[in-house]
């Protein structure tokens, strides 16, 4: 579906800036009412344009808000189904503080150690 968006992006981009580059071209014409005309045709032409492609800004804007709605719940789902997998890992491996408890035992003995060598 994103093809499909940036097919539909680049069709609206172009024609965009191709009424731009018409805008100044018909701006650059000597005669005024040349000028005037051509003016007319290209507003009438870009906002015949633009309810076109208004339709499909909404739809693109709607395919991103689903997209996002999508990878949220997915987000959501993911950590539901992994929680009680970490939990389970956590249960067989439990963190005991015994062997931190005699290392910080051994270091009190050694700092008492060094206290007493002078």
């Amino acid at each position: 579906m994103l093809i499909k968006c940036k097919v539909y992006s680049s069709i609206i981009s172009n024609s965009e800036d191709y009424y731009l580059i018409a805008k100044n071209e018909a701006k650059s014409i000597n005669d005024s009412v040349l000028r005037k005309e051509m003016m007319n045709l290209i507003t009438e032409s870009s906002d015949k344009y633009y309810l076109k492609v208004q339709k499909i800004k909404e739809l693109k804007s709607k395919i991103n808000r689903n997209k996002q709605s999508i990878y949220s719940v997915y987000a959501a789902l993911k950590i539901r189904k992994t929680l009680p997998e970490i939990e389970k890992y956590q249960n067989a491996h439990p963190l005991k503080t015994d062997s931190l408890n005699q290392f910080i035992n051994k270091q009190k003995q050694l700092l008492e150690e060094l206290k007493k060598i002078k």
